[in-house]
């Protein structure tokens, strides 16, 4: 065993000699790296006082100086106003307090020109009021929401992508996203509200929180299109007073759009009695409901609506695995001519006045579980060469409540089980009393 070295000078030369080492110079080079890389980064940001006041004012951060669009910015508290188009092809970082208020013409323009994030927490936010409220412009754009209040009033639209080659992604899972939109007009998507205007690759994601988009005007529409998707984990999601809610609007032949719900809730309510919740318009909608719920109001539900001028077939799909859908004013498949439209039903509740078959091809209803509720005795439906129903699949109704209930009949044997179950329950619980 080697005997310790305990005397000074010898420790000395024996740390020289660590500190001199090629492993050492390694390390002592990555830190001094690590340390300029640092610095170089948070050197970029530039950070809001604080002070209520013009975001162009150069003594208002720190740095001091009008941030470009190539700027990280940073605002934790007070409020910075811009008047204008506020374009940013960098991160954008809203926290604790702070709020960012643009108005004027008003346009939030996100990811132009470069890859721009924006973050909201806290109990601040963004209070935007003017023309359009963009995601991605011409870049890779997104907004994270945890906290805090997005507050957009638009005169046109709001949209996850504007360009070609944008693609946007707006996550929320904590705080309030209010959206109000007076654009209103039947052939410019522009003027709408828009998840996969020029991108398939766009999503909004709703895991928490409470998103509320309303239309101010009789003709505003909600697109998802070109295999766009909008998705509900958690926290709920509400369109108000809208005309059209589509699903698969702007045509991109081969691509699905989807619609899928996997928990909390999504209302269209309001829709107008000329208008309705389609998916498969110009090109193919897809809606999946696996749990939570989704509530129609003020119009029917359209499988598969192609226009007229359509060359190519259009599918509009919906299926249910859980969850409750509900839409009083009814379900038609297969709409409009060069469409089909399918319901495939596994499980969950459906509550609807009625289902019924339009000019299309092909409709179908696949019921494979769960319970369906008609208006009216329309115990006939399982006659109907379009209704797809399991074995031992059965239709009641009700004169006193005036609904046609469908399910499945358990098997006997699984009530005989059940029964057992429930009864070996019961003793258990005996049992156990009176012990």
């Amino acid at each position: 065993m080697p005997t310790p070295i305990r005397d000074a000078p010898s420790r000395l030369v024996l740390a020289f000699a660590f500190l001199t080492s090629p492993l050492m110079k390694i390390k002592s080079a990555l830190a001094s790296l690590c340390f300029v890389s640092f610095s170089i980064i948070t050197s970029d940001a530039a950070v809001w006082l604080g002070s209520n006041g013009n975001y162009t004012t150069a003594g208002n951060w720190t740095p001091s100086g009008n941030p470009s669009a190539t700027t990280v910015v940073e605002i934790n508290a007070g409020n910075a106003t811009y008047g204008g188009n506020l374009t940013r092809s960098a991160n954008t970082v809203i926290s604790g307090s702070g709020t960012l208020t643009i108005n004027g013409t008003g346009r939030m323009v996100n990811g132009s020109g470069g890859a721009a994030a924006i973050s909201v927490s806290g109990t601040g936010g963004i209070n935007q009021n003017g023309e359009y409220f963009i995601v991605s412009t011409n870049n890779t754009g997104s907004v994270t929401q945890t906290g805090g209040t997005v507050q957009s009033t638009v005169s046109r639209g709001w949209f996850m992508s504007d360009a070609a080659g944008s693609s946007g992604t707006y996550t929320l899972s904590g705080g309030a996203l209010n959206v109000s939109t007076s654009g209103s007009n039947s052939t410019n998507s522009a003027y709408a509200v828009h998840i996969g205007k020029n991108s398939g690759n766009d999503l909004l994601h709703i895991n928490g929180g409470t998103a509320t988009f309303t239309a101010t005007t009789t003709d505003t529409r909600a697109y998802i299109s070109k295999g766009a998707e909008m998705r509900i984990d958690s926290g709920s999601a509400t369109f108000n007073n809208f005309r059209f809610f589509i699903v698969g609007r702007d045509a991109d032949v081969g691509s699905t759009s989807d619609l899928a719900v996997n928990g909390g809730s999504l209302s269209l309510t309001g829709l107008a009695a000329n208008g309705a919740f389609v998916v498969g318009g110009r090109n193919d909608g897809r809606v999946t409901l696996n749990d939570g719920s989704i509530t129609v109001s003020g119009a029917a539900m359209w499988l598969g609506d192609a226009e007229a001028s359509s060359t190519t077939t259009i599918n509009g799909s919906f299926l249910q695995n859980g969850g409750e859908m509900t839409v009083p004013t009814g379900i038609i498949l297969s709409r409009a001519l060069n469409s089909t439209g399918s319901y495939v039903m596994t499980d969950g509740i459906l509550n609807t006045s009625a289902i019924t078959i339009g000019a299309g091809s092909n409709p179908l209803f696949d019921f494979l579980g769960g319970d369906i509720y008609l208006t009216g005795d329309q115990r006939s439906i399982l006659g109907q060469s379009w209704f797809r129903e399991v074995e031992d699949t059965v239709a009641t109704y009700d004169s006193i409540s005036d609904k046609t209930h469908i399910y499945v009949v358990p098997e006997p044997g699984s009530l005989i089980l059940a029964a057992a179950a429930a009864g070996l329950g019961v003793l258990r619980r005996r049992r156990k009393f009176e012990a």
